[in-house]
């Protein structure tokens, strides 16, 4: 209930209380813990400051997941094991992204395409996170073709057991077409955020804002006001550094 409140208080702007909500189950299972708040705290946009960030990203590296020390496993903890083995890699980069530090996503992303099991589904799943964590190297970089490019090549239909860290990269492909002047293809990618699973409800306004621009730019103002309302609606009592852009809104 705790992990689904956070969820819930990202989708209204609500950070900081989102992170209390996990404070108050963190004990009872550290595996989605960390799941949950690196999760929130990687998601761009989302107004963390440096000491948060990094102390969700020591959490990150300290991480060792539940069923890789269990020595008697069933088949399924085996594969929820080489999951998070593999979300522990991708969300080092994530959060070493925010963290600004774009060598050390870089070497997440080399690590993950290094990795060769003997589970062709492990192997995959890596592959499709390096390329995630590629892309957004590339848009870091400025170089925005190449990071659609990236997002377009990566298999999430690979990514069964960790697909909570695909719409994070949704919203980054609307965001890169709507810069690239894809509107139309922007405004359907956006639209898609939030009718998911709970872990896609804190990029909804961040999904708002970008429809109520994208649409503005194409001339449509009546459709871009519905959006700038929604994210009003979304973010009137959210933290004060999305507070600026509600009264933009």
């Amino acid at each position: 209930g705790h992990r689904l409140a956070a969820y819930a208080s990202g989708a209204r702007g609500q950070f900081r209380a989102a992170l209390r909500h996990l404070d108050e189950a963190q004990e009872s299972d550290v595996d989605s813990d960390i799941e949950a708040r690196s999760l929130i705290v990687a998601t761009p946009g989302a107004p963390f400051d440096s000491a948060t960030v990094a102390q969700t990203r020591l959490a990150v590296e300290r991480w060792q997941p539940t069923y890789l020390r269990d020595p008697d496993q069933t088949l399924d903890e085996i594969a929820a094991g080489r999951a998070h083995a593999l979300l522990r890699l991708h969300r080092l980069g994530l959060i070493a992204l925010r963290a600004g530090d774009t060598a050390s996503a870089a070497k997440a992303a080399t690590r993950l395409e290094r990795i060769a099991d003997p589970d062709s589904e492990t192997t995959e799943t890596a592959a499709a996170l390096a390329q995630s964590l590629r892309a957004r190297l590339a848009a870091a970089a400025g170089d925005s073709a190449r990071a659609l490019d990236l997002l377009e090549q990566a298999q999430w239909t690979h990514m069964g057991r960790i697909a909570a860290a695909e719409p994070l990269d949704r919203l980054l492909h609307a965001d890169l077409l709507a810069a690239t002047g894809r509107h139309k293809d922007a405004l359907r990618w956006y639209a898609t955020l939030g009718l998911g699973a709970p872990q896609e409800l804190p990029l909804v306004g961040f999904a708002a804002l970008g429809m109520a621009r994208t649409s503005e730019r194409m001339g449509d103002r009546s459709e871009a006001a519905r959006h700038y309302r929604r994210v009003v609606e979304l973010w009137r009592n959210a933290d004060p550094a999305l507070q600026t852009l509600a009264a933009a809104a």
